[in-house]
């Protein structure tokens, strides 16, 4: 699969609105925590467009380096994938201040739990 750069000033134009449907303003800080897919550079550059302050965590991270990022940081919004919100699912309870759960399932055989956001189909009814 490949990308022009006019296909991905729109999708993270798209991405940038599903944020702000969500509330997320400039300064509130969002983290990626996934492997290098497509999705990790629309969430990441969608964010910047916005105004938020991204992180990306590195997807070999454990539990405890991500609570910590999270917590210290206060992070409101977390862009992930099913396998790797299984292996951090422990901490999720420790973190007030994440809102939003954005879950990029490429397989579409994952139903997101109560609270998740399906991150294609926000996509898809996106700007």
């Amino acid at each position: 699969m490949s990308y022009s750069f006019g296909d991905l000033s729109t999708l993270t134009s798209k991405f940038a609105n599903v944020l702000a449907g969500l509330g997320v303003t400039k300064g509130d800080r969002i983290f990626t925590f996934m492997e290098r897919i497509p999705e990790l550079y629309v969430a990441l550059f969608g964010g910047l467009k916005l105004g938020a302050i991204v992180g990306p965590l590195f997807a070999d991270f454990g539990p405890d380096p991500v609570r910590d990022r999270l917590q210290d940081s206060g992070a409101m919004t977390l862009i992930t994938t099913p396998a790797l919100k299984a292996r951090i699912a422990s901490i999720l309870p420790d973190l007030p201040d994440l809102k939003h759960l954005i879950m990029v399932d490429r397989s579409g055989q994952h139903p997101g739990e109560s609270g998740d956001i399906s991150y294609h189909e926000a996509m898809a009814s996106a700007s």
